[in-house]
């Protein structure tokens, strides 16, 4: 199977310059901010959809909920968050059983709060018929290998080779 490539920008960067990728980087797929979330709350892509579907673009769906160590960070906040997310989904008119990623900033294991939010998110976007996914730090593993200490992780690129 053929690298298809895309790009991510929290704010929609308008159709001219999502035209020029296209014609000079060869990008297919973008990232896509189901907004207002509790931590982006612009939503300058959520109205434009179907003309970038109508263009040929693939999307990948993001939803920036709460972060490690934010206040608020509940199981309660969990559910509801993935209830937003897929009314979200919704409204930008995707459809059913499409991916709608949680954006991790930080890609540590979760643990506590942190671990219960998530999942809460998971269940609740998956009881709407939403299909979840993380969305997290490309240098570091959300679950780590058994095999590999604890500590310093290092992620494997596409291919096998390592990322620092």
């Amino acid at each position: 199977m053929p690298n298809v490539y895309g790009m991510d920008t929290s704010d929609f960067p308008g159709h001219a310059v999502l035209g020029w990728y296209w014609a000079n980087c060869g990008f297919r797929y973008t990232g896509f901010y189901v907004a207002p979330a509790p931590r982006h709350p612009n939503q300058s892509w959520m109205s434009q959809r179907d003309e970038l579907a109508a263009a040929g673009w693939g999307f990948l769906p993001v939803y920036v909920g709460l972060q490690i160590n934010a206040s608020g960070l509940s199981t309660a906040n969990g559910a509801q968050h993935g209830n937003d997310a897929a009314t979200l989904m919704t409204n930008a008119k995707f459809h059913a059983q499409t991916i709608c990623y949680l954006d991790l900033e930080d890609g540590t294991e979760p643990s506590g709060n942190y671990a219960g939010y998530i999942s809460a998110w998971v269940t609740a976007l998956q009881s709407e018929g939403c299909v979840p996914g993380i969305y997290c730090s490309h240098h570091r593993r959300l679950v780590p290998t058994a095999s590999k200490p604890r500590g310093k992780r290092r992620a494997k690129k596409p291919g096998g080779t390592k990322s620092a």
